[in-house]
């Protein structure tokens, strides 16, 4: 029995010890009664004591049932005042928080959300690094840094926030003047392809038709750390590029940028929350994690393309 399972079944047997009855607190819980004799047993099981005794009046409570009973009542009181504590402290985030972010996710989403969480918040002051380079987060006085794709070793903690879906993408300009688009990923290898060199610093794209998988050598005159330059070096006209969805979904619907190779998806990107280690989550940190969660839950764009998806989203596609 872990953690939760055994508070949640102290919770339950303390209110049949203080109803006297097993139907009494199904009915409360919204569950069977069978259901709450089986926690009850349990947490016998698991104490290796018997805790109440069925008698012609009904339930009673065996001495070690009692004993329990009493240590139950200031546990779960206890528990709930730390709730309400940490209840109102996510109400007050106040402080410095010191955030390291992509420029292109950072410019079209990150920067508005944060004008809404410092309204929500006016104690709570933002310094907002835009970079896609990595950061030492503890030698620069981060708090907390966003980060697509691999992470390197280390001692932070890192939360998932969903997965970045990719695709590959030219200008029609591009495509005009050079012939037939690519068919397949092995025909990239023909064109000027502009390199992420975070990502694919070694020129190796990767993907995958749902049961194959296909990893290409690709080469260009344009190499970058930056997936806002990679975009305008995209929509220029200059190559071939595998770029997040989110980024290019405008660029795709207006005609401006064309979607490749539509059957082999390029490797996805995963998208992490890094912050120091720590067993006290500052309110601060706790009330921008929220709202970066709602924020890709709200936008349909990053829902549709971020969030772990319930099954595959089709890509806004126009072909060359």
């Amino acid at each position: 029995m872990n953690g939760m399972d055994l508070l949640q079944a102290m919770r339950v047997f303390a209110r049949v010890a203080e109803s006297g009855s097993f139907s009494a607190v199904a009915r409360e819980l919204g569950v069977t009664q069978p259901t709450v004799s089986k926690i009850v047993a349990q947490l016998e099981q698991h104490l290796g004591a018997q805790l109440l005794a069925r008698s012609t009046s009904g339930l009673k409570l065996t001495d070690p049932g009692a004993d329990l009973y009493e240590r139950c009542k200031g546990l779960i009181e206890q528990v709930a005042e730390m709730e309400a504590s940490v209840g109102a402290a996510r109400q007050s985030a106040s402080g410095r928080l010191r955030i390291s972010a992509p420029a292109a996710f950072g410019e079209a989403y990150l920067a508005p959300m944060l004008f809404r969480l410092t309204r929500r918040f006016p104690k709570l002051d933002i310094d907002l690094i835009l970079n896609d380079l990595w950061f030492d987060l503890l030698e620069d006085g981060i708090d907390v840094a966003l980060r697509f794709g691999p992470l390197p070793d280390s001692r932070l903690i890192a939360r998932k926030l969903g997965t970045s879906r990719q695709a590959c993408l030219a200008s029609p300009a591009y495509l005009s003047a050079h012939g037939s688009p690519p068919q397949h990923p092995r025909e990239l290898e023909g064109h000027q392809c502009i390199i992420n060199i975070l990502v694919t610093p070694t020129g190796r794209w990767t993907f995958a038709d749902g049961r194959d998988e296909f990893v290409v050598h690709v080469s260009g005159n344009f190499r970058t750390n930056n997936i806002g330059a990679i975009r305008q070096g995209v929509l220029a006209g200059n190559g071939i590029a595998i770029g997040p969805v989110w980024l290019y979904d405008e660029d795709v619907r207006a005609g401006r940028v064309a979607t490749l190779l539509e059957r082999f998806e390029p490797a996805p990107l995963d998208m992490h929350a890094l912050y120091a280690a720590s067993p006290y989550q500052p309110a601060k940190l706790r009330a921008f994690l929220e709202a970066l969660e709602q924020e890709i839950s709200a936008a349909p764009v990053l829902a549709r393309t971020l969030l772990p998806p319930a099954g595959p989203q089709p890509l806004p596609s126009r072909r060359a």
